[in-house]
């Protein structure tokens, strides 16, 4: 009955309450998780919101910067020390939206076309009329967003595939 209450209070979306203790449990499941699970949730598209467990303040941008520093603290990080802090530079800036705004958008057009070069063998038998067309444009918006190399990168596996 407690987890209904705590899902209706969130909107629906899975809640994680994060303890004093530092650990995090997951109303939907019951049980204690870690932060990789949380990562998991993130990669799966999964709705999530973390609060405190005490003051109920929303935790969910703490523990995705936390996953951002995890990730980048490993062996392939994906921001170089120059992106970093070319970014840091940005804020107080009048621009700092812009900039974040910008950089959402590039990267929803970047899943979006790693989830199209990811399926155009999928396209092919699809009984959906108009996905071969959307799957052909990627290459493209892939060049725009990263250049002409890369657009050619895409091309070659979307053709490999």
């Amino acid at each position: 009955m407690r987890q209904q209450r705590t899902e209706q209070e969130s909107g629906g979306l899975r809640t994680i309450k994060k303890y004093p203790n530092r650990r995090l449990y997951d109303t939907s499941a019951s049980r204690y998780i870690t932060v990789t699970e949380i990562k998991q949730f993130v990669i799966r598209q999964e709705a999530f919101v973390v609060l405190d467990a005490k003051t109920n303040k929303d935790l969910t941008r703490c523990i995705l910067l936390q996953i951002l520093v995890e990730e980048e603290s490993g062996s392939r990080p994906m921001f170089s020390n120059e992106f970093l802090s070319s970014a840091i530079c940005f804020y107080g800036d009048e621009m700092q939206s812009r900039v974040g705004d910008s950089l959402g958008r590039n990267i929803q057009a970047l899943r979006e076309i790693r989830m199209h070069t990811d399926a155009p063998a999928l396209a092919a038998s699809s009984p959906v009329p108009g996905v071969e067309p959307a799957l052909s444009q990627a290459p493209r918006q892939s060049s725009f967003l990263l250049g002409s190399r890369a657009g050619e990168e895409v091309q070659a596996a979307r053709e490999s595939a």
